[in-house]
């Protein structure tokens, strides 16, 4: 067993920091949608699933980085007190 002691936030010498910096600059390489984009579609899947406005804007602002609503979404709702 060996052990290399490294500087500390040495990105030239720490293996994962080069990992890191080559999966950072592939995600890059694809467009992402805007965020407006995504916040619409998501208000109107909630919208297409019975909820009215105002639990449609909080659905959408608590689940902003999912694709789907979760299906215990109502019981959230009760528990949130949005009507």
């Amino acid at each position: 067993l060996r052990v290399i002691y490294l500087p500390k936030f040495h990105c030239e010498l720490n293996f994962i920091e080069q990992c890191w910096g080559y999966a950072k600059r592939i995600y890059r390489c694809y467009p992402m949608s805007s965020k407006d984009a995504d916040l619409e579609a998501n208000v109107i899947k909630a919208l297409d699933s019975g909820l009215n406005g105002a639990q449609a804007a909080w659905a959408a602002k608590k689940y902003h980085g999912h694709r789907v609503l979760p299906s215990a979404i109502l019981e959230e709702l009760d528990n949130a007190k949005v009507n």
